[in-house]
């Protein structure tokens, strides 16, 4: 049983208090206060290899020891490689808004939430899906303005892939017309 929401609150402070300034400290923070409350659907160190962790880490929150629960989560599905390495193609494609290495770590974190069954943002361990957006604009700014519907980011990146590939499932011309409309654009929960 994961612990109540406000049990990542001590976890986020302690980060923040210690953050190096970057834009992508809060959201980093609130992923990491999730991932060690048990409310984050990610593997062990995000899916990045313990060094590359480490590194990322300690350029957002230098001098902080990397919690121990860091190494737990859930193990990675092994057949799911090619998609992973087709979204990191697309998204490495559109990183642009920070240094090459850290728009990388984020996309390959963000991709590893993708594998996860609930809305991306909660996979993550953020804490809203606004974050998510602000994560997307900030490191892919090209892409965040490609979703100009506001479509669910999860979704938003596999339909990038399928008209990538000229797979269109969703014949309609226009999504408003769509079938599948309230799935892509109806309200999350926060």
């Amino acid at each position: 049983m994961s612990a109540p929401e406000n049990a990542r609150q001590p976890w986020y402070e302690a980060l923040r208090m210690c953050s190096a300034g970057s834009g992508n400290d809060r959201a980093l923070a609130q992923m990491i206060a999730s991932h060690c409350c048990g409310k984050a659907s990610m593997p062990p160190w995000f899916g990045l290899e313990k060094h590359d962790f480490a590194l990322w880490y300690q350029g957002h929150f230098p001098g902080m020891v990397i919690p121990a629960e860091m190494g737990a989560g859930c193990a990675m599905d092994s057949e799911r490689m090619d998609e992973r390495a087709d979204l990191l193609r697309l998204m490495s494609n559109y990183g642009e808004g920070c240094a090459r290495e850290e728009y990388l770590r984020i996309a390959a974190v963000i991709i590893n939430g993708c594998m996860g069954n609930d809305h991306l943002w909660r996979n993550l361990g953020l804490w809203d899906r606004v974050e998510l957006s602000k994560l997307i604009q900030r490191n892919f700014p090209v892409l965040f303005d490609r979703n100009e519907h506001d479509m669910k980011w999860k979704k938003f990146l596999y339909k990038q892939l399928c008209d990538e590939q000229g797979i269109y499932t969703c014949r309609a011309p226009s999504c408003e017309y769509c079938v599948s409309y309230m799935d892509c654009y109806s309200q999350e929960d926060k």
